[in-house]
């Protein structure tokens, strides 16, 4: 029988892709809405009477970087000793793919600095699960 790791990893990364490329296949009045009503919620929680505008754009890019976040530390911990490169070249071609997609959804389009946010959101997952695994192997060193 194989390891769970053999197959729960494999899955959440594609669930989370899946998840990912449907967000942006949204309508942007769909999209807009989401992120609209955590903008709110946001607000509230600050003692803002209304979400400004620059807290909604603020809410819509911190998705994306979490969301791609998510992907980049699920891939480092299924990749953690195959090379970083293939890793890190698909955070990279799923940031374009979803950006590109969003040409197929009303009222959106893609951005290049949306691949950015993605792109770096990724990478900081990816390290972030290498840091923790790192301290991991050395605190079990010792």
């Amino acid at each position: 029988m194989k390891k769970k790791s053999d197959w729960v990893l494999p899955t959440l990364i594609g669930v989370v892709t899946l998840f990912i490329w449907s967000q942006s296949l949204l309508p942007g009045k769909v999209s807009g809405a989401e992120s609209g009503f955590t903008a709110r919620l946001l607000a509230a929680v600050l003692g803002m009477e209304t979400a400004p505008a620059w807290l909604h754009h603020l809410v819509r890019k911190a998705a994306h970087f979490t969301e791609f976040g998510v992907l980049g530390g699920l891939w480092r911990g299924y990749t953690p000793r195959r090379g970083a490169r293939c890793t890190w070249l698909y955070g990279l071609a799923v940031a374009a793919a979803d950006e590109g997609l969003q040409m197929l959804s009303p009222d959106r389009g893609p951005a290049l600095t949306d691949v950015g946010i993605d792109y770096a959101g990724y990478l900081c997952g990816w390290l972030a699960v290498a840091a923790v695994a790192c301290f991991w192997r050395r605190r079990k060193e010792k």
